[in-house]
């Protein structure tokens, strides 16, 4: 075989090994597992979303931090779970109004976290988002709520009724879930987003009377329903709702 022929078929073999390399990149990128979209800034990374970044860790040395709300032009829209987990150096976090998800023990098990901002523009809160933390600690009462930042965090055996506290925006993941004793459930006007499955198992839920509502809309992969005022206001319908037809779905007040 003369030097032509092996430089051609030289070249076509590597040709082929960098197509197929191309290839593997791009596949596992499109199945998450290779993050070509990560960027890191001030200490913190970033992986690309549908509607801007996610925040999926934090390495830098500041002990009180600010979120930022754009990263090379484009909103920070939410953190992921565990982005911050066991980031015992912190003590204060500020979240923007561009986040409207804090993922499930996003800031679990960060002890000395004690100041917590958090934005009105949520429409979702991870279970145990916020768990381990001084601020969870602070504000702890298992009877009236375990409230952060105009969010309900957690309740414990609250008998047989319960009034979210006024000026509540929302409620986080499976806080009233299998809640054995729970029958009636009151929803302050502020109330903005209800997550999936949050009376999940609730079976003596009969009765949810919203303060407000009309606006309210629930989600499931990606199709949305209105709801119509006049059923919620029906506290026994809305009650099915919360625990059976819509139990699934995520709801959100616009």
């Amino acid at each position: 075989m003369d030097d032509q022929k092996k430089k051609i078929i030289a070249i076509s073999v590597l040709a082929f090994i960098v197509a197929s390399a191309v290839t593997i990149i791009v596949v596992m990128a499109a199945r998450g597992i290779l993050p070509l979209d990560e960027v890191t800034e001030s200490g913190f990374a970033f992986r690309k979303n549908n509607d801007g970044y996610t925040v999926v860790a934090y390495n830098g040395d500041d002990s009180c931090i600010e979120i930022p709300e754009k990263v090379r032009g484009l909103s920070v829209t939410a953190i992921d779970s565990g982005a911050f987990r066991c980031t015992t150096r912190l003590i204060s976090v500020t979240v923007p109004d561009s986040v409207t998800s804090i993922g499930k023990e996003a800031f679990y098990l960060c002890p000395n976290l004690l100041d917590v901002v958090l934005p009105d523009s949520l429409t979702y809160v991870g279970e145990n988002a916020f768990l381990g933390t001084s601020a969870y600690e602070r504000a702890y009462d298992g009877m009236n709520g375990t409230y952060i930042g105009g969010y309900l965090m957690y309740v414990g055996n609250v008998g047989r009724n319960f009034s979210v506290a006024d000026g509540t925006y929302g409620i986080a993941e499976k806080v009233f879930d299998r809640n054995p004793t729970l029958s009636g459930i009151t929803f302050p006007s502020s109330m903005r987003f209800i997550s999936q499955k949050l009376f999940s198992f609730c079976h003596c839920l009969t009765s949810a009377t919203f303060a407000s509502p009309s606006g309210w809309y629930v989600t499931l992969h990606d199709e949305t329903t209105e709801l119509s005022s006049d059923e919620l206001s029906d506290a026994s319908v809305a009650a099915r709702y919360l625990t059976s037809a819509y139990v699934n779905y995520s709801w959100k007040k616009v």
